[in-house]
């Protein structure tokens, strides 16, 4: 059977490259805002 909602490796490493690479900008971003609240 074939379905048509199968995603490739490639896809697939692509989208946890984003989501990785979106965790850690927000992790950076919530560090500079901790930083900016308590200087």
């Amino acid at each position: 059977m074939r379905r048509e909602r199968t995603i490739s490796d490639e896809q697939y490493l692509q989208v946890s490259a984003q989501i990785s690479t979106h965790s850690i900008d927000a992790r950076i971003s919530a560090v500079h805002l901790f930083a900016e609240l308590g200087s």
